[in-house]
């Protein structure tokens, strides 16, 4: 799927090819040469093979409008944003881990949907990667994935891997109607809004990559929940409820705080994040 603006109703031509490569999962090694493909036939049959053929879609009217190739039914498909599937409510990013130990291809990583307008993902991923990675859309589906383009820039179904940053633990962002993404550091998690207290406040790590804690004495009423900063830095953190943890940004769109409701007044109690699953538990101590 991909956004684009049409003039008015009528019809667009696509075509639609790229090289594809056969990988050997456990290793990431390819075991061929390029191989290119294309897709060709009619926007209500579309075929598959080794050369791209225009395809004519049908375009019921004007302004944005969302390029769908469906795999399953093999159809090509124009429809305004409103007659879009609704979106996929995370995102997997695969060879984000594969340099540990024994460490293939999986579906283990993921970022949380923030911003379904722009189809925005967000969650933090402990960084390990040998040949870069990839975002895939369904769990163990590895037919509709997003490669690199260009520094930040993602293209849909591009055999190419998204260049990895340095061993670590990192905020992963990727829009998938922009076609961005960013990687940001994160050395250390900060709790602030427990008691209505905004000064941020240093978690402590726990003995697995992206788990903090915190035990905060709960003096007063928390009225707009707590949330989640990094690296003494305002600009990216987590809300969320229910246990989840979900991206929010001041620019963007701000996600409720973690509730702590008044029966935690007067109790010390241990805050506890994963950010790399994207949950919280708040426990009286």
């Amino acid at each position: 799927m991909i956004a684009f603006n049409a003039a008015g109703a009528g019809s667009v031509t696509v075509t639609l090819s790229g090289t594809g490569k056969q990988y050997d999962t456990s290793t990431g090694d390819s075991s061929s040469g390029d191989s290119p493909f294309g897709f060709g036939g009619s926007s209500s049959a579309v075929t598959f093979g080794s050369t791209a053929s225009a395809i004519s879609v049908p375009v019921a009217a004007g302004g944005e409008q969302f390029l769908i190739l469906d795999l399953n039914a093999m159809t090509l498909t124009a429809g305004a944003a409103s007659e879009t599937p609704a979106a996929e409510p995370v995102l997997y990013a695969l060879g984000v881990d594969d340099g540990r130990t024994n460490a293939d291809w999986n579906f283990d990583n993921y970022l949380r949907l923030y911003d379904e307008d722009n189809l925005s993902y967000a969650g933090v991923c402990d960084v390990n990667s040998k040949w870069g990675f990839r975002y895939y859309t369904h769990k163990d589906d590895w037919s509709e994935f997003y490669g690199w383009s260009s520094e930040g820039v993602l293209e849909m179904g591009k055999d190419a891997n998204i260049p990895a940053p340095a061993a670590g633990l990192y905020l992963l962002k990727a829009s998938l109607k922009k076609l961005t993404y960013s990687n940001i550091s994160v050395t250390k998690a900060q709790i602030a809004g427990v008691a209505d207290n905004w000064t941020l406040q240093d978690m402590d790590p726990g003995t697995s990559a992206g788990i903090f804690t915190k035990a905060i004495d709960v003096s007063a009423k928390t009225p707009w929940g707590f949330k989640i900063y990094f690296d003494g830095s305002w600009t990216h953190f987590f809300g969320g409820s229910d246990g989840v943890l979900i991206y929010g940004n001041e620019s963007e769109v701000n996600t409720p705080g973690a509730p702590v409701d008044d029966s935690f007044i007067g109790s010390t109690c241990l805050f506890t994040v994963d950010l790399c699953k994207g949950t919280y538990t708040i426990e009286k101590q």
